[in-house]
């Protein structure tokens, strides 16, 4: 809008943001992306705005699920979770598609699903970005939090990258990759923050980067994703009478296991060498303890929320 009384400027704002976005897509070949195919479950989100034609622009096939907007989320639960998305997977097999993509409810996260209709949590798309991103600039910065997966540092160490590890939240990512002028954030959950673009997480910019990431390899994103490490994580939740039960039991914890402890940056997290690790911290937003493990095997994992997930309930009830 101008700065002058009575004057109005009508401005596309969608074309503004979708134009942003392409241009990090500039110098690839047109007639690559024309040849996908892809399912988009928006999930009734904001995204059925931008994701859907952006990927029209491209020129690609674009099948979209739960696309009008309503805030009741009558498609499927808003939360991109793996156990909500069976119809996404499903969907690309039908339609010999070449991924899916599920968005939230406000459209600044994004879950993939390969050609083969496997699911893939937010670890390894990140993982997948963070690969092409540092092959492309070697030693660039990368944000994350705390609760992300091994594959992380892993794919830096080859490409002579740097990890910096935050508190869980997208807030500390955005902060801290602007503090650090790194290049790349990501989260577990689906959030990616890619900075020539703009420092906090975008649904929308994740998709074009994965999208970017298949033509730029010439392979299927099931090809793509065998090549990167490989882990184990699973996650766990013991509920709180209230949030005060929750930090006793995390201080009682702390006592217990307190020579084993790695980490209290955000909550207890304890590293098992040969193994792997496991965080456990209170959550920010419900009376409830939540606890993570990763390992390099699933017996590995099976063995670390074995060991800890009943100290924290040992510790709950005092």
């Amino acid at each position: 809008m101008s700065s002058q009384p009575g004057r109005r400027i009508k401005q596309d704002r969608i074309g503004i943001y979708l134009d942003a976005i392409l241009r990090h897509l500039e110098g690839f070949d047109p007639d690559l992306f024309k040849r996908l195919t892809v399912i988009v479950d928006v999930g009734n989100g904001v995204s059925s705005l931008t994701t859907p034609i952006l990927l029209g622009r491209l020129g690609c096939r674009v099948v979209v699920i739960n696309g009008n907007i309503d805030g009741n989320f009558p498609g499927r639960q808003s939360e991109p979770r793996p156990e909500n998305l069976n119809t996404l997977s499903k969907a690309v097999l039908q339609e010999n598609a070449d991924l899916g993509i599920a968005h939230d409810g406000d459209g600044d996260r994004a879950i993939f699903v390969d050609e083969i209709g496997t699911i893939h949590w937010g670890d390894r798309s990140f993982a997948l970005v963070e690969d092409m991103i540092l092959a492309e600039k070697p030693g660039s910065k990368i944000v994350t939090p705390l609760n992300s997966s091994m594959a992380v540092k892993e794919i830096a160490d080859k490409r002579k990258g740097h990890v910096i590890l935050t508190k869980v939240g997208s807030i500390y990512v955005s902060r801290t990759m602007l503090k650090e002028n790194a290049i790349l954030g990501g989260e577990e959950n689906g959030g990616i923050f890619y900075a020539p673009h703009h420092s906090v997480r975008d649904g929308t910019m994740a998709a074009a980067l994965v999208l970017r990431a298949i033509v730029k390899n010439g392979q299927s994103l099931s090809k793509i994703m065998s090549k990167l490490p490989s882990y184990h994580m699973s996650k766990e939740k013991v509920l709180c009478g209230n949030s005060g039960e929750c930090e006793r039991a995390m201080q009682r914890l702390s006592e217990k296991i307190k020579d084993k402890v790695s980490s209290t940056m955000d909550g207890i997290k304890v590293q098992v060498d040969g193994r792997g690790w496991v965080l456990i911290r209170p959550s920010g937003t419900e009376p409830l303890i939540r606890i993570y493990a990763e390992g390099k095997t699933e017996s590995d994992v099976k063995g670390l929320i074995g060991k800890y997930k009943p100290l924290v309930v040992e510790s709950l009830n005092g």
